[in-house]
């Protein structure tokens, strides 16, 4: 593919103040953790996804909830008028100095906004994602299994596309779920011969089982989104749907 460049998971920018190795910051609209310390104006490495420890001040945070971030204060808060960077992934009292946080950034036109998620009574926790229209490969964070919890799929899940993507064997995207860099838990692909199908205008497929379907994932674990492309394929905006069944790590 010509026109790839990198995953993305790190992006270099300049420094829009002097930075900490670790430390949270802000360009424009696009929050990231610096990988390394740099001064105001040099280039600097910032991380987009992962979990991380980041500073808050006289906030409860649950786990689950969605986290914002104060590029004046420097902090995390639960302010919707802040920039939205993610979700706790363990409770954060008001005394803690810190909160863990996974990254869950919105990148307009290609990367894709996280639903809400919730676990019910039955231990079930839904994890929906919207993304917009995607040109290149892409991988989006899902979330990251709870420290003391195991996460297994419940089924294989769903992925929805309005528009629709027909089969090619030249063009084509292999989207689902999968571990972080890692083994396939269930997806689809409209590769023509060795794929599964074209993904119909309107309709929901059900992903196919991968490697992985049957694991029950450790505490730790971070579990993607991701959308693989060959050759110039473009895949429209779309929606997955799956579910998964928490529960306490033996």
């Amino acid at each position: 593919m010509k026109n790839y460049i990198q995953p993305g998971k790190t992006i270099d920018v300049i420094a829009p103040r002097n930075l900490d190795s670790g430390e949270g910051f802000e360009v424009e609209d696009l929050f990231l953790i610096a990988t390394a310390a740099a001064l105001q104006g040099e280039v600097v490495a910032g991380a987009r996804v992962g979990v991380y420890d980041l500073p808050q001040t006289g906030v409860t945070i649950a786990q689950g909830v969605k986290v914002y971030w104060d590029d004046s204060a420097k902090e995390c808060t639960l302010d919707g008028a802040d920039t939205f960077i993610g979700f706790a992934v363990a409770d954060s009292a008001d005394s803690d100095a810190t909160v863990k946080v996974v990254l869950m950034t919105a990148i307009d036109g290609g990367q894709g906004a996280k639903g809400d998620p919730g676990a019910d009574a039955d231990n079930r926790l839904y994890t929906p994602l919207d993304h917009g229209e995607i040109i290149t490969t892409t991988a989006i964070g899902l979330f990251v299994v709870p420290e003391g919890k195991t996460a297994q799929l419940v089924a294989p899940g769903s992925y929805y596309n309005a528009t629709g993507l027909a089969e090619n064997d030249t063009n084509f995207f292999e989207v689902g779920i999968r571990v972080e860099d890692g083994d396939t838990i269930a997806s689809w692909s409209t590769e023509e011969t060795a794929g599964d199908g074209s993904i119909p205008a309107g309709e929901a497929v059900e992903l196919q089982p991968g490697d992985a379907v049957a694991t029950k994932h450790p505490a730790g674990t971070a579990i993607e989104f991701f959308a693989d492309e060959t050759e110039t394929a473009t895949l429209p905006a779309g929606r997955l749907n799956v579910i998964w069944l928490i529960e306490d790590a033996e």
